[in-house]
This record gives C-alpha cells, structure tokens and sequence, in this order.
C-alpha cells in the first residue's frame, strides 16, 4: 500500500508548480512559458485561442500525439542527494533521532510535486474554419508546507516533542524523555499523552496539505473572429469533462481548520469510526473514480503582422463534485495519538500513517464535496526575431485557492532557436508559482523529423540549474516521442 501511495504521487516523477503553467507539453518545458507558443492539441487547457493561429508547417493540418507526459518535484527541506533517494527509496526506517533532525528539516519548508500525462491528443486545423482539438490528460498534484510542531507531529508522532507523557506497552506512564528513548522502546511505546492540550487549528496553524488527481476529456475550438494578415484577433473555447481520483485540501483560515477529503478506496485508509455509517463509503479496495465535474477554457489572441502575438487566457472555470469516500475533520483538541509517526523522507510513502485512525485526524463521513477546479488567468506575448528564432513571456495569476493551484504568481520569460531544420533548442528564465523565491532556468530539446515537421521527439527539464547545486532541488522530466503530423 505505502509504494502505491507514493506512486500516486512520483510514478513518473523525478517543480513545485503543483499547477503546471505547461502540463505534459514537452515542447514548453524547455522555455518555461506557453500561452502564445503552444499549438494543435498542445493549447487545450493553456489557450484554446491558439487553435486559431496560422500553422507553422502549411501543409500539414492534423496533429497526432501519444503519451506525452511530464513530472516533477521539489523540496527545500533537502539537499538534491537526499531529496532524490527519498523519491524512490520507502524502505528506509527512522530511528528516533533520525525523526527529530527529519522534523527540524521540515519545519518551516515545504515539499511539491506533479505529473501530468497526456494519453492521447488530436487536433485539426484549417485557416478558414479554424482548429479543433481533442485530448485525455491525467494530472496529478501535491503541494505541503509544515510548522515546526506539526512536522514534529508528522515525523515523530506519539514521541513529538508536543506530548509530555508517553505510555508504555507495560502500562506504566512516564515523561517523553528523548535521552531514554531507548530503555522505553525496549518494551513498547504504546502512545503519547499531552497534558497541555491544544486544538487542531493550533498545531496546523501555519501548515498547508493540498492534493488532487483527475482525469480531464477536453475539446476545443478556436478561430480568426476579426481581421486580416496585417493584424487579426483569434478566440477559443474549450470544454471538458473531469473524473475525480483523489482531493485533500488542509489548512487554518480565520483561526479555524478547514479540511476536507475524499480518498481512492485503492489506498485502503482506515478512517476508524468516521467510516461507521458514511453515506459516501465505498466498501472495497478498488481503484476507481469517485467524483466528476465539468470545466471551461476561454481565450483570445491579438496577432501583429504575423510577428507579434499577445493573448490572455481564463482556463480551469468550473467544479467537481465528489461522492465516494468523503471525509472532514473537527476542530478537536488532541489529547493523544499512537501514530509511529513517518519512517522515512517520503511523506508520501508515509501518509496513511498521519491520515489513518492513528493518527492526529480525527474523520467524519460525508455524502459529499463540491470543489472548484484550480483556474487561472493567463497573459502572455511572444515576438519572432528572426525566421528561426523566437522569444516570449508569460505572467499567470491564481484565481482562487483550491488545492492544486499555484501559491503566487507566475512569471517567465522563454523562447526557441532552430539552428538548423530538424533541431529547436528552448530555454529561459521563470520563478514563482511554487517555487519558494527562486529562479529557474529551463532547458529544452526538440528533434523534428521528416519534411515539414512529420515527427516531433524531445524531452525537457523545468531546472537545469539543479542539476548543479545541492540546496533546494527542482527535479524535474517532461518527454514526448510521439508527436505526428499529417
């Protein structure tokens, strides 16, 4: 169960926008922005207007791809040695000083991650009625940020530093002395007990846990509405239909915690009491949707002498309302936990141990949630210099709060050289999103194919930078091998 959790969340993972500015788009990995670059099926959920654009390669008006995909993460908890063995190694066990100084790491700092997979892509296009694009995407998301006692509680549990008395397997009662940890795990630490209790708001106070994963079916359209080769205007819209696989969003407002969850029965958590008489209980261990919703795109483009391109875009309008395994909290006093705690650096290995009924949680059953999709407002413009080079930027504003969506603004500047036919090399500069103040320099390489650009096959980081300090890693892949046009 623990390595299906943390697939979950890193399968394909090796950026802490936990909201991909450019999805699986491995062709804008590498420059860091996308709302005027992106083309053909590319554009669905970034712009939809782009539909409308003139193609680069005339002769070719269908566009295929296949499994186009892009993941990564991000901590400045951990140097990059230790941040990436934790992504693919769960078997390691803490001892307790290993939980103390794994708390002291994460206080204070947080940890983000996503992958986006793009199963299957097709677009048409024709200068005349315009484009039409059709995908299937899966994207997946994780974004967290722990205060000093709740990763003392998230690491260490019933021995965190917030509980004074431990109860051992014996019976007997004694102080959370961190120096006989030893003699007491001889026999058994059955729990911790706190005699200066404090509500959940307290602890979390200063904390964020924020995940989702849906699948998306988009269809888009968009055209020329105005204008001529001199200068025109295109407009796009694009509507799709969203499967939820998994949603938690906690975190403290006003003074009160807010948390609400619906969980894939494939995790097979324990919500002990809270699953007695849940109208929303799902009774088997399947993995499966349990939600569903619809959301829209819109988009416009100003086009200048074929040169110049400055579009806007409002995309993710819309909800998803789950129905299985729907869970909130209280805001209750802890008094008493017999979580272990985590036992490693993969936190996400190790959430069954914070979420299930030995943990700090306490959960109530629910019939039901309704969500806000994480939607953006998205400005951007481009320029070619030259026949064979390009530049750009992008400036992207969250819309509203929902998990999955970006923390701050976004703000890039990118572009694309092609110094010879069948080669484009990408990059730039971006900082923002989830990306704890720091900036990033992507790097992308595309190989086209065949005349007039028949295959297109490249892979992308979002960092290359990281690849060169320890502090604060960006990992990062995005890869497509499978991009045809006919």
């Amino acid at each position: 169960m623990k390595k299906l959790l943390s697939l979950f969340f890193l399968a394909f993972s090796l950026s802490p926008s936990f909201a991909q500015q450019e999805y699986s788009s491995f062709t804008s990995t590498g420059r860091g922005v996308s709302t005027t670059f992106v083309t053909d099926y590319q554009a669905i959920g970034i712009n939809p207007a782009n539909l409308g654009l003139h193609t680069e390669y005339e002769t070719k008006h269908v566009t295929i791809g296949l499994m186009e995909g892009a993941a990564s993460a991000y901590s400045n908890a951990l140097s990059k040695a230790t941040f990436r063995n934790s992504l693919t190694n769960y078997d390691d066990i803490f001892n307790q000083q290993d939980k103390i100084k794994a708390a002291q790491q994460f206080a204070g700092n947080g940890v983000a991650a996503n992958v986006d997979l793009m199963a299957f892509g097709f677009a048409i296009q024709s200068d005349k009625l315009g484009g039409l694009a059709f995908s299937v995407k899966e994207s997946m998301r994780w974004y967290s940020q722990f205060s000093g006692i709740t990763a003392d509680l998230l690491f260490r549990g019933k021995t965190s530093a917030y509980f004074d008395q431990l109860v051992l397997n014996n019976g007997e009662i004694v102080a959370n002395d961190p120096s006989k940890y030893a003699q007491y795990e001889a026999i058994g630490i059955n729990e911790g007990i706190a005699s200066n209790q404090l509500k959940l708001s307290a602890l979390f106070d200063g904390s964020k846990i924020k995940n989702n994963w849906y699948r998306e079916y988009n269809l888009n359209y968009g055209r020329k509405v105005f204008g001529n080769d001199l200068l025109y205007i295109t407009a796009g819209v694009g509507v799709k239909y969203v499967q939820g696989f998994n949603y938690t969003d906690c975190q403290v407002k006003d003074g009160k915690i807010v948390m609400a969850g619906a969980f894939n029965p494939a995790f097979n958590i324990d919500f002990g009491v809270g699953s007695q008489n849940n109208p929303s209980a799902i009774n088997n261990n399947h993995y499966q949707s349990i939600g569903n919703g619809f959301g829209f795109d819109f988009g416009a483009n100003v086009v200048i002498n074929e040169k110049i391109t400055i579009g806007a875009a409002l995309t993710n309008i819309g909800s998803i309302n789950y129905t299985g395994n729907v869970y909130t909290i209280q805001d209750t006093t802890l008094a008493s936990i017999s979580s272990e705690g985590s036992n490693n650096y993969n936190i996400f290995s190790q959430a069954p141990n914070i979420l299930a009924k030995s943990g700090m949680l306490k959960w109530e059953g629910q019939k039901n949630i309704k969500t806000k999709l994480p939607s953006l407002l998205r400005l951007g413009a481009s320029i070619k210099l030259i026949e064979i080079a390009q530049v750009g930027f992008d400036f992207i504003v969250p819309t509203n709060n929902e998990a999955g969506n970006f923390e701050k603004p976004y703000i890039g500047v990118g572009g694309d050289i092609k110094p010879i036919r069948w080669v484009r090399l990408s990059t730039g500069i971006n900082t923002g999103g989830n990306y704890i103040s720091r900036a990033n320099v992507p790097f992308g390489l595309t190989i086209i194919v065949g005349e007039n650009g028949t295959w297109e096959l490249g892979a992308a980081t979002r960092d290359i930078v990281t690849y060169l300090r320890q502090k604060g890693p960006n990992l990062s892949f995005a890869f497509g091998f499978l991009r045809f046009r006919l």
